[in-house]
Parts: C-alpha cells; structure tokens; sequence
C-alpha cells in the first residue's frame, strides 16, 4: 500500500502490526483475528461496501468460506438407486477458506435435501478445499430425477436442478481405456494389464455394456460398447484385450477422448457412464488431456498410474476433476503384508505381491466402486501344486448377490474355487466366469452368515487373490485427504476410513496397510516397502469429530517421493449388532520436492517453480544466503540459478562448501551454476567452457532419456536437430572434445563439434548437470521446456 484511501502517498510499514511478519507472508495483516481474505469479502484488494479493514484492528468481521456444490451436478448426476430403498451418495462441496483461517466441520454444520426431502449426513471428511459428505438419500414417490440442496450454517446454500436421479437398476456402461504403448512391455505390464481387465469385463453384470478403447501412437476401438446380454459379449470384449501387443508412444487425451466418444454413440443416457483409464507414462502425441478435458461430461473416469514412470500427477488430477477414484500400482516385486503384532488382533490385510494379482485387486476395486458394492473379505496366499486352502468368510445379511472372484497371476497355472453355504451344503453359483486367471462364481440372495471356501492348485502358480464383494448397508470408504501438490516428501499425509451403516458406526478397529517407496525396514531406501498404521475416531488423530464415524491418522516419515497404495481394512459390529468386515482401496503421490537457490533474479525462479510444478515437482525457492543453516534432506534436486555466480566467482562461498555436503543431484543454470561447478572442483565448471551465440543443438544421443522420458521431443533420426530457444542467444558450451570417464555430453552446439552447453557429470556417485543458458523457460521453445524438464527427471530418480 503506498496510497491512502484520499489517493495521498502514505507509505506503510511492511510488518503492520509488529508481529514480526511482513505483510505478504501475514494472513492477518492487523491482527484482528479476522484474516485479511475473510475482510476483503470479493477478493479484489479494495476496501469497499461491507467489507471491513484489514489495517484496523478495530474493524472485523467473521470469517466465510466460498461454499458451493461441487457434485453431483446437473450435468453429471449421481445415482441414488431404488426409490424406496435408496443408497447412500457422496456430495462435494466447496469450503475454501482465505490463508490464516482453518475450516473445522462436522455434519452438524451441514443440512442435505433431495427433492426438497431431508437426506441425513452421515460423515464428513475434508480434502484441500473441499468437505465430502456421506449422504443417505431419502426415499422417493418414484424413479426420477431430484434436486439437490446443500446449506453449510453461516455460509448460505447452494442447490444444483435435476443433480440425483433414482434407478432401481442401476446399470453402468463401461469404457476400459487401456495404455499400449511400447514401455508396457517392461516387466510384462501389458500382460497384467490384460490378466486384470479380462476379469473387470466378467465382473460386469448382465445388463451393463462394456466397450474397450487402447492408445499408444493413437487410440483404436478395439471392441464396441455392447450390453451384456450373456457370454457372447464377455467373450468378445476378452478376446480383444487378449490381442492388444504393446508398441509406439503414448497418446493418453486421445485415448481418454475416444472412450468417451463410445458412450455419447453407443450408451444409454439413463445409465451410470465410467471410463477406467489406466497408463504407465506420460502423454506424447495429441490431443493431449488438457485438449479433451472439457469435452468429457457426465461420465465418472476412474485412473490407474501403473509404475512410477508413469504421469502420477496427472492421472491423480484427471480422477480429482471427473469424481472417480486415482489408484496406483507398482510394477517392482515386494512384500506388503501386515504383521499379526501390528493389526493387534485385526483383520487380515495384504497387497498382493504380483503385478497382475495387484492389478487385478485395483480393477475388482474399481468395479466395486461403479456398482456401489463393498469388498467383504479378502485372502493373498501362495500357490503350490498340488494345495488345498480353506477358509471361512462372512455374507451379510439382505446381500442380493455376492460375487466370488478368484485370480491367479500366470495363465500357466491352473485354480479351482468351490462354494459351501452356512448350513455346510455345497452352493451351485447362479454364474460362473472362467479364463486361464480368474474365476468368478455369482450367488443371488446369497445365505447370510459364514461360508467356506475351498481353493485347490491344480496347476501351480506363484499366488493367488481371494475376493469376495457385493452390496450392503455397511460401507467403508478409503480415502487421502490434503491437496495434492502439497503431498510432499517429510510432509504427513491423513489417511480416512470412513464407515457408515444408517449411521456412523464408532467403536470399529481400523487399519491401514501403506505400500511405497522407503517404508520398508530402511527408511532412507527407494525400494518399495510398507507400513501399517492404526486409524482412529477419538477426535486426536486429524479424524475431526469423536465417534462420527470417520476413522483417521497421518502417514508420517515419507522420505522417497514416488506412488503409494492404501488398502483400509475395518472390522466391528454395525448398528444391527451383526458383526462385519469390509475392505477399501486408494491410492496417493508423493511429489518430488526441488529447491531453486536465488540471489537477486525473483523472476527467473518463479519461472522455473511454474515449469517444474506443472510437471509433477513441488519446488521450493530458497535464498543463496538461507542456503547454509537450510536442511536439505527431503530434496530430490537443487537448481542454481544464473544469477548466483559469474566467471569462476560463487556469489556465496560459505553456501557453496554448504552444498558439497549434500548427496543430492544439481542442476546448474547459466552462469552461476557453471560457477558453482568451479567452486566444487567439477569438470563441467566455467573454465571448461566458452561463450557463443546459439539456440539450436543436435541430440548426441536421441534415444536416451533425456529427449524422450517423461517427455516425448520429435527428432530427426538422420538429423536430430532441436532448436530450445527461438533465437540466438549466449550460451556457455562445455570444451569436450573426447569422451571422458564420468562425463555424459546431452547437447552439442549445432556449430561446433566440441562444445555441448547441456551436459551431465557424475562425481562419486552425485550428479551434476550444467544447462548452459541465463534465459528461463518463459524464453525458451516448447522442445526447451522438455528438455529441462527430462533433465530435472533424470537428475532426481
């Protein structure tokens, strides 16, 4: 502020209200306990009608958060079964709140109705911006579509026309949008892949329709959205997925966009629209997500990140923005089961081992989630010739149908799963779904109460997955709260269960099975490893409300960012004192953190943190001179401005000897990173390197990482040419001219033979790398920005 309210130059102090914060970083400027975005109600930075100051501390108001339905809306509705015996349906709503102010709901804050109807709000819990409200419906005169009212007390209402509609059956038209692109062929993901999405298609019920879509340089129809009317389609939609084989790029918006496009030709608009979208990489050929994102309505699109080279970020945001469910599945063989001592006498619980078994359990899940069914036990167990398992599981009461399914992770081996009721007499299934992985047996109105399984090895295999899932009052939802660019590594991450029947249900025991990079034994290893963690509803462990049926804690100690997998496990006694277990699934990133160390050039490192950010990194800028008493530890990178050294000189010595401490990759920018590089001894330092005037550099090796992975840079194989700035500018090439131990040459000058200005070099097991140019991302071309990008990648795995 340097102008008073007559338009007088009137200069304020920059802490306002000596509390020792500058006005930028205090939500609450005069520390009236009204923060700053609560009093400046429209946001606009103008004190004006019924707005308070924020630089009097005599004149407050309290605070409101920006309320409004998020979903269902009506142009994408929720569906809320048969009228007079509704489901519950989970309603988003907005609760932003302005910085310096904390929104603490519960669902007494809350009033729902459906068709002017109370609907009971059963749990809440929070996730960034948002509160997701588990809702009961309430019955209805009939099948038709309702409007939804949401009022939070101080805030107002919000009402959305038409938003739930009531549908007996519910059938779903499904999409599978399948990743076949030549990385799927590591680790034989294109086979688990294909495992998994043939006993998806035999989850379906008769009456659903099923369409498969693929991508990889583009996407193809493979199989037709059909309705199921028996085995015909099943088999048909099985045998196209058989035939998938993996090859090209990865055309992921494309894909996306096609599956789309077989339900607006070929789905019933009055039923349930998903798209089960699952990838291992980045997205390198048009019409990218962003393209066909706003095209996409009405229909639920569930995300599968399979393996840590896939855009993790992305898959999760595409399940944020379109209400579905982000999963991830790690490709790396591991152990994730929790001991007997940890559950402390609770369910059993596991993730599987095998990458198609583990597959399988997310597309189960998935298919559980668009058929509004729960899982009600699981087993994980090996599979040796020539064994006999047996165990009891429980169906509850009023299930009209339970579905069994059994998978196996190699088609070599061969199992057999047989069915005995409560009153031990054998049980003939209604259905039975067979391939060489799976078998799924259906029972309709299924005994409630304890029924054995038999599983028999007739051809050994390395492992078997046991479910069984099917619909019922209790529910359990698995749930990560927080935003997610702020899930980064060191940073604590709440994990919910939340468990319902007509009510709340307290008193359960609630665990967490956690599987991702460095939880294992040692801590400080990227290897996959697990934890299990106890959640609780006390009302201490960031679960809100005491007894209100939300069960939470944090995940803490998150040192290696990459994907991690969340099964909840639940197991109690519900309002109608039957004794239940349920199971429930979820998946979450921990974004890798990046420090960009500035001097003087704010600009330049906001340029970079936008860059960066937008690609899957949670940046931190930091000062040159903070840069010494600063903990590093959860930094994947360090970027060095080119403001921060000139020639051999380092603007900061003491912050340079501060940096040779640290184990962690640098990446160096212009001139104050080739001076940084001085400072530490390094062959890619200032006085390797000469000055010229170029934007165009050959590839010196075009199929290597640095031009392809996460990001795709078309290059002439014959002349690999790119251009990374759209004119001529100075830039500093490192003299190579022959190849020396350690040195790794990424981009010659396109005039000289000797001189590459992008350059990695790898010391004592660190990497450093030189990107030889002042000007930031916001100069350089798009092939500019992958570049620096894939070299950021490179440097921090």
């Amino acid at each position: 502020y340097v102008f008073d309210a007559a338009g007088n130059y009137s200069k304020r102090a920059s802490d306002f209200d000596g509390d020792g914060l500058r006005k930028e970083l205090d939500p609450d400027n005069d520390n009236d306990g009204s923060p700053d975005g609560c009093e400046d109600v429209n946001r606009n930075g103008i004190l004006n009608g019924g707005e308070t100051d924020n630089f009097d501390a005599s004149d407050s108001q309290a605070c409101v958060p920006h309320f409004k339905i998020l979903y269902p809306l009506k142009d994408n509705q929720e569906n809320a079964g048969d009228p007079g015996d509704p489901d519950k349906i989970l309603v988003q709503v907005s609760t932003a709140a302005p910085a310096g102010w904390t929104v603490s709901l519960t669902p007494a804050d809350f009033s729902v109705e459906i068709g002017g109807r109370n609907a009971p709000v059963l749990a809440l819990y929070p996730s960034a911006d948002t509160h997701f409200l588990v809702v009961q419906a309430p019955t209805q005169p009939g099948a038709a579509y309702y409007d939804l009212k949401v009022s939070l007390a101080g805030a107002g209402d919000d009402s959305q026309e038409n938003a739930v509609y009531y549908l007996p059956k519910n059938p779903d038209d499904e999409v599978i949008v399948l990743d076949r692109s030549g990385s799927m062929s590591a680790h034989d993901k294109i086979g688990a892949a294909k495992n998994a999405a043939s006993a998806f298609v035999d989850f379906l019920d008769d009456g659903d329709a099923v369409g498969m879509v693929s991508f990889a340089s583009s996407a193809s129809v493979d199989y037709a959205l059909h309705t199921i009317t028996g085995p015909g389609e099943r088999a048909a939609a099985i045998t196209a997925i058989d035939g998938l084989a993996a090859g090209g790029t990865t055309a992921l918006g494309q894909g996306a966009q096609t599956g789309y496009g077989q339900l607006t030709a070929h789905g019933d608009p009055a039923h349930d629209w998903a798209l089960v979208l699952l990838s291992d990489g980045w997205e390198n050929e048009p019409p990218y997500w962003a393209d066909v994102a706003g095209s996409i309505t009405g229909a639920v699109v569930h995300t599968v990140a399979l393996g840590e080279d896939a855009d993790k970020a992305l898959l999760q945001s595409i399940a944020g923005a379109k209400h579905g469910n982000y999963f991830y599945v790690d490709v790396n063989p591991f152990v994730a089961q929790a001991a007997a001592a940890d559950l402390n006498g609770g369910p059993p619980l596991a993730i599987p081992d095998t990458l198609p078994n583990r597959l399988a359990d997310v597309y189960t899940a998935i298919g559980e989630l668009t058929h509004g069914y729960q899982r009600w036990a699981e087993r994980t167990g090996q599979a040796g010739e020539g064994k006999i398992f047996r165990f009891m599981v429980d169906v509850p009461t009023k299930a009209p149908r339970a579905i069994f399914s059994l998978n196996w992770n190699d088609s070599a081996g061969e199992l057999e799963m047989a069915l005995q009721n409560p009153k031990g007499q054998p049980v003939t299934p209604d259905a039975e779904r067979k391939d060489d992985t799976h078998q799924q047996l259906v029972v309709k109105k299924p005994l409630p109460g304890r029924w054995l399984v038999t599983v028999r090895i007739l051809k050994p295999t390395a492992e078997y997955h046991f479910m069984l899932s099917g619909k019922s009052r209790t529910s359990l939802l698995a749930a990560v709260g927080g935003r997610p660019e702020n899930r980064t590594v060191g940073v604590p991450v709440p994990i919910y269960g939340v468990l319902t029947d007509e009510k709340p249900i307290p008193g359960a025991e609630v665990y967490a099975l956690v599987a991702g990079p460095g939880l294992g034994p040692d801590a400080g290893a990227a290897a996959v490893g697990s934890r299990t963690i106890r959640l609780y509803d006390d009302g201490r462990h960031g679960d809100g409300k005491a007894d209100d049926g939300v069960y939470g804690n944090w995940l803490k100690g998150t040192t290696q960012p990459g994907g991690y997998s969340v099964k909840v496990a639940a197991s109690g006694e519900n309002h109608d004192g039957e004794p239940f277990l349920r199971y429930a699934s979820v998946g979450f990133n921990v974004r890798p953190r990046a420090a960009y160390l500035w001097n003087e050039d704010l600009d330049a490192a906001l340029d970079y943190e936008k860059l960066l950010e937008a690609h899957g990194w949670s940046v931190d800028l930091m000062r040159l001179d903070e840069v010494v008493s600063a903990d590093l530890r959860p930094y994947s990178l360090i970027l060095v401005g080119p403001e921060t050294g000139s020639g051999y000189h380092f603007d900061d010595a003491a912050a340079a000897n501060a940096l040779a401490q640290w184990n962690i990759p640098i990446l160096g920018l212009g001139q104050g990173g080739a001076a940084l590089f001085a400072e530490l001894d390094l062959f890619i330092n200032y006085g390797q390197t000469w000055f010229s005037n170029n934007n165009q550099v050959y590839a010196v090796e075009p199929a290597s990482d640095f031009w392809n992975e996460p990001l795709h840079i078309a290059l002439n194989p014959k002349n690999p040419l790119a251009t990374l700035y759209p004119r001529p500018l100075t830039e500093l090439g490192v003299y190579i001219p022959d190849p020396r131990p350690g040195i790794t040459p990424i981009a010659r000058e396109r005039t000289n033979r000797t001189h590459y200005p992008v350059v990695q070099e790898l010391r004592r097991g660190r990497k450093f790398a030189l990107w030889g140019y002042n000007a930031g991302p916001a100069a350089m071309t798009s092939d500019g920005r992958k570049l620096l990008v894939n070299l950021s990648q490179a440097l921090g795995r």
